[in-house]
């Protein structure tokens, strides 16, 4: 615009020069300016709602594909329940009765969803045999006791056309913040196969053991017979050129002896159920049977308790028989314990010769026990039962250190009274 056509323009609104509303000048520009501004917000804010717009169209989208992939995975899962060999269920304790139970428990038991979801907790009592339910009881309020979580648990249960079969139970227990049960969620599978295999080959296994102990024994029997003989006959002997060769046969019979003992222990090793063991009166049972008068002992051992082999008493006499044996020199036997982060080491230690370094390593193998005895092998077999390891790290020519590593979930201390 040229300066003759503003002036003619400005003329026209009343603000020339000439003008009788010149005084409205600086009002005017100022709300021009204002609506200037207010323009720009309403551009500015008009941009936001295209890009909220926008978002909201992207999240919608991904929403979409999601609830796409979720309908999808439902329907993979649904088609899982309704074919799987194991039902799948939701029990409510505040209304004693399934939320849900899959189609397989059809299969399984004979009864129907429909009827199974009305089963109450004496319902399913009423089904389980009878030296079964009391032990189901106990469980499953151990399981509340503790705040719940998992559990498992096996028993026989009457199927709907009066059979018997075992079922195995997998579930986990979700309780209030006042340790009242609210619901479970779990999986019942038959097991019936399985059960009749397991207890055929009990069977097998109790003929095994006592044809392996009539065996051991009968063997015992005649070494012990042989050992006898051979006693009279370096008594009764009068060539001298026999006693060179009389004196490896009564080695050879002490050898066997041991051979068949160890043989008995290490058949019954695992063939009763671990337990809980007060080391302390472990300790003082094992060194009962053996003559530790020479040596001055030191005993730190008044609280841990260890879950293991009913054999463990036997670990810790072969253990000390170690020490007796192969000590020579030791006048001084220490026992204690250390715990850690996430185990508890108990500490055996003599001051006798050691073990040499280069067999630390092979003592409690089985390569190495044929020839030195099986004592320190079986030691390890049993403690290995229960996730308990053994290892000798002395300083050889200062004494024998053996550090027995129990897991955290090995161990506990007893209440004291």
């Amino acid at each position: 615009m040229t300066n003759n056509s503003e002036e003619q323009w400005k003329k026209i609104i009343g603000l020339g020069a000439s003008s009788h509303r010149k005084s409205y000048y600086p009002e005017l520009q100022e709300q021009i300016v204002e609506l200037k501004r207010k323009n720009e917000e309403l551009h500015a804010m008009n941009e936001e709602i295209l890009a909220t717009e926008e978002e909201l169209r992207q999240n919608y989208t991904e929403l979409q594909q999601r609830e796409n992939e979720l309908l999808a995975s439902r329907s993979r899962f649904q088609e899982v329940l309704e074919n799987s060999i194991v039902a799948f269920y939701k029990r409510n304790y505040l209304t004693d009765s399934y939320e849900y139970i899959s189609p397989a428990i059809i299969e399984i038991t004979g009864y129907t969803p429909d009827e199974a979801t009305l089963f109450t907790v004496d319902d399913i009592h009423s089904r389980v045999h009878p030296d079964d339910t009391t032990e189901i009881k106990e469980y499953v309020q151990d399981v509340i006791t503790r705040g719940g979580g998992r559990g498992a648990m096996e028993y026989r249960f009457r199927h709907k056309d009066g059979t018997e079969l075992w079922l195995k139970d997998i579930f986990c227990i979700v309780v209030d913040s006042s340790g009242n049960p609210l619901y479970s969620i779990g999986s019942i599978q038959d097991i019936t196969e399985h059960k009749k295999v397991e207890v055929i080959a009990k069977r097998s296994q109790e003929k095994l053991v006592y044809l392996n102990n009539v065996t051991i024994q009968e063997t015992l029997n005649a070494n012990y017979a042989l050992t006898g003989y051979v006693e009279l006959l370096k008594e009764l002997n009068t060539d001298e050129t026999l006693l060179p060769y009389l004196e490896p046969v009564h080695s050879l019979t002490r050898k066997i002896s041991d051979i068949l003992q160890y043989a008995k222990s290490y058949q019954d090793l695992g063939s009763k159920k671990p337990a809980w063991h007060n080391l302390s009166i472990v300790v003082l049972n094992a060194i009962s049977h053996l003559d530790l008068s020479h040596l001055s002992r030191e005993m730190e051992l008044e609280g841990p308790e260890c879950y293991a082999d009913p054999l463990l008493e036997y670990a810790f006499f072969t253990i000390f028989e170690n020490v007796v044996t192969h000590g020579k020199n030791a006048t001084h036997l220490s026992l204690r314990y250390q715990e850690g982060d996430d185990s508890l080491s108990l500490i055996i230690e003599d001051n006798g010769v050691g073990v040499p370094a280069e067999v630390k390593d092979l003592i409690f193998e089985k390569s190495y026990a044929r020839d030195k005895g099986m004592g320190l092998f079986l030691v390890r077999e049993i403690l290995s039962l229960t996730g308990i390891s053994i290892i000798e790290n002395g300083t050889p020519g200062k004494g024998a250190r053996f550090e027995i590593r129990i897991p955290a979930s090995g161990y506990r201390f007893a209440k004291s009274d």
